[in-house]
């Protein structure tokens, strides 16, 4: 930094605790229990993460941390007969291009005794994330759908879905 003008160096130091005041506010999910969701990530460029939110009776989100999604499969909680908002956020940085994030959202009530499988993939700048459901009594998996409860569709309208 000794080459940089006093403005340069002032800017860059401005970047740099911006940065790190915006990762400041995440913090490691803890897992509710039972750990009722697999996860398998497959991120070859970039990152992954997966913000949990708690939705309230108003279907206000409350953070409650985040899940790196990189390497191996890895299991979570989600919070059993409780309606949460999964947020997968897929960023990347390259010097012609910069850096650029997108996010995938979905609304989930996890059923007790139910297990959820999600997918989440991040490739040459496509993402994918899908999570099926197995009923607790060995029934047909199937796709969680991705919809906005009905007490939400006004609250949110244009935002998460």
């Amino acid at each position: 930094m000794s080459n940089l003008t006093p403005k340069c160096r002032a800017a860059v130091l401005i970047l740099v605790a911006g940065m790190a005041s915006a990762c400041s506010s995440m913090h490691d999910y803890t897992n509710s229990k039972p750990e009722n969701m697999s996860i398998t990530p497959d991120v070859r460029k970039g990152s992954a993460l997966m913000h949990v939110y708690d939705v309230d009776n108003k279907c206000d989100l409350h953070y409650q941390g985040t899940v790196e999604l990189s390497g191996a499969k890895l299991k979570v909680g989600i919070p059993v007969s409780k309606l949460s908002y999964l947020e997968f956020i897929f960023s990347d940085t390259s010097i012609f291009t910069g850096s650029h994030s997108t996010s995938y959202g979905m609304y989930l009530t996890p059923r007790s005794g139910n297990q959820y499988d999600a997918t989440v993939n991040y490739i040459d700048g496509m993402y994918y994330a899908k999570i099926h459901e197995q009923d607790s009594r060995g029934g047909t998996r199937h796709e969680v759908q991705r919809t906005v409860p009905k007490p939400c569709l006004k609250v949110n309208a244009g935002d998460k879905q």
